[in-house]
């Protein structure tokens, strides 16, 4: 049987969340910059959120190239 803990569970869910608004938020951008033919670059350059967990640098940039792509 899997066990998974609240903290566990409430990371991962507000993770995905976060996840999601942020890509959406960059989806925003490049259609806006797209409609009115304005260049855009994305540019990875806070870590201070890293917060010791450097795969985030990995998720941030997967998120930010499935948005490009989209």
């Amino acid at each position: 049987m899997l066990y998974i803990t609240m903290n566990v569970m409430k990371k991962w869910l507000i993770g995905s969340i976060r996840n999601i608004i942020v890509w959406e938020d960059l989806t925003d951008t490049k259609n806006i910059c797209r409609r009115y033919g304005c260049p855009l670059e994305f540019i990875l350059k806070d870590i201070s959120t890293v917060r010791s967990e450097p795969e985030r640098l990995k998720k941030w940039a997967d998120i930010a190239m499935a948005a490009a792509a989209g």
